[in-house]
Parts: C-alpha cells; structure tokens; sequence
C-alpha cells in the first residue's frame, strides 16, 4: 500500500501577503489547495488489481469526455475509488465511483458511477477501442428536491494510420 500527498499552488508570484501580514487580513494561501492525497496498491488481494482511494486525477476517453485540464493553471481532482485491472496485453477494465460535485450536505452532492473496457489489439499498435459507460446521480433536497439521473454509452476509438512504419503517409 502506498500514499501519494501532493499540494498545488497557482497563486501569482509576487502575490503571496507580507511575512508581518496578519493572516485574518491577508489572502493567506488562497491559491494553494490538496491536488491529490490517497492511497493506493498495484496488486490488490494478490489479483494484479490497481486500486485507488481518495482525491486523484482522473481521465476518461483520452481527455474528451473527462480531463485534469493539465493545460490550465489549476488541474483538477475529484474524490472517489478506482480500480483497474489488464488482462494480458490487449484488454484493460476500470471501475470508479467519483464524487463530481460536492454540495452542502452529503445527500445533495452528485456522483458518478461507470466502467470501461478499453482493447489495444497488438496486430494494431497505437490503436485502442474504448467502451464507456458512465451513470450520474443527483438527488438535491436543498433546491426542490429536485432528482437527476444521466446514462452515457460511448463507444470511442483512437489511434493512428500510415503507410510507413512511423505511420507517416
């Protein structure tokens, strides 16, 4: 088991208050958050099983339909478990449970439950099919009860084409 505890800071430089400054007046650490702090295990219960628990990032159909957004200043992390797990070369499951949007109380918070099988056929290198299947719950008392559930089935492939071996045409 291990333990990844990483912190971000996006403040602007120069931006930090005075060292003399008294925290109640100034912006403290505004721009500092936890990015990441969980624990995980690449060989759950001995089954080659790689297990995630806690805030992580996450990426879900090559960054298109979930990202980090890594090109911006802050990335972004979600609360949640993971676990995923290859057979042989060619096939890779994952399972995840994800809090997206935490409210005020914990019945009123949105999550998302999916899995997804993704193929990466050796006679195809670069090449990868991906099936997804994401369910999103929001039961939200504090704004009229009002209750959300959105299904989505996608079925994505990526990869490269060419006539030389650089896949270059």
């Amino acid at each position: 088991v291990n333990v990844l505890f990483e912190i971000q800071d996006s403040r602007l430089w120069g931006d930090e208050p005075r060292a003399d400054a008294n925290a109640a007046n100034s912006s403290a650490l505004t721009g500092t958050d936890v990015l990441q702090a969980n624990i995980f295990t690449n060989n759950l219960l001995n089954a080659d099983i790689e297990a995630r628990l806690g805030r992580q990032k996450f990426n879900i159909g090559n960054q298109r339909l979930w990202s980090t957004l890594e090109w911006t200043v802050q990335s972004r992390t979600w609360d949640g478990v993971r676990a995923q797990r290859s057979f042989g070369t060619d096939f890779h499951l994952q399972a995840f449970t994800l809090l997206v949007n935490e409210l005020s109380r914990f019945k009123d918070d949105e999550w998302v439950f999916g899995a997804s099988l993704r193929w990466t056929p050796q006679f195809l290198p670069r090449n990868e099919l991906e099936l997804l299947v994401l369910y999103d719950f929001r039961d939200d008392e504090a704004n009229s009860n009002q209750f959300a559930e959105v299904a989505t089935i996608s079925l994505r492939y990526n990869g490269f084409f060419g006539l030389n071996e650089d896949d270059s045409l």
